[in-house]
C-alpha cells in the first residue's frame, strides 16, 4: 500500500515538471497573433533548423514548424500538419509577409527566412 502511494507521488511530482513552462529558444522575435480574435505583438521566436526549415514558438509553450517552399506566390509551406496555409503582405511597404494557419497569425520578415547561403 505505502509503495502505491509512493509511486502515485513520484507519478504526480513527474508530470507536475512535464508541465512546466519550458523556455523557447532564444532567437529574433516575431510578430504573432495566437488564437482567434488576438491582436499581433511580437512575443513569439523564430528558430531556424536544418534542410530549409524553421520553428515559431508561442509564448505558451506551443510551435509551429515550417519549410521554405520554391513557390514564389507561397514561399512557406507546413512542415507538419495537414491545414492550409494563407498568405497576405503586411507592414508600411508591404515587405512582411502575413501567413495564417488555423487560427494562428504570423507576420515574417522574407530576409529573416531566407536560407544562408551555406543551407
Amino acid at each position: 500500500m505505502c509503495l502505491r502511494i509512493f509511486s502515485s507521488a513520484a507519478l504526480l511530482a513527474i508530470l507536475a515538471a512535464c508541465g512546466s513552462d519550458a523556455e523557447a529558444p532564444d532567437g529574433p522575435t516575431v510578430e504573432c497573433a495566437i488564437g482567434p480574435g488576438s491582436d499581433f505583438s511580437a512575443v513569439c521566436s523564430f528558430e531556424r533548423l536544418s534542410g530549409g526549415e524553421f520553428v515559431i514558438h508561442h509564448p505558451d509553450g506551443g510551435f509551429r514548424r515550417f519549410a521554405l517552399t520554391d513557390d514564389a506566390a507561397a514561399p512557406v509551406g507546413v512542415a507538419d500538419g495537414a491545414e492550409p496555409l494563407k498568405f497576405s503582405s503586411s507592414g508600411a511597404d508591404g515587405k512582411l509577409i502575413e501567413v495564417e494557419l488555423a487560427t494562428d497569425r504570423y507576420r515574417l520578415d522574407p530576409d529573416m527566412i531566407a536560407l544562408s547561403p551555406d543551407e
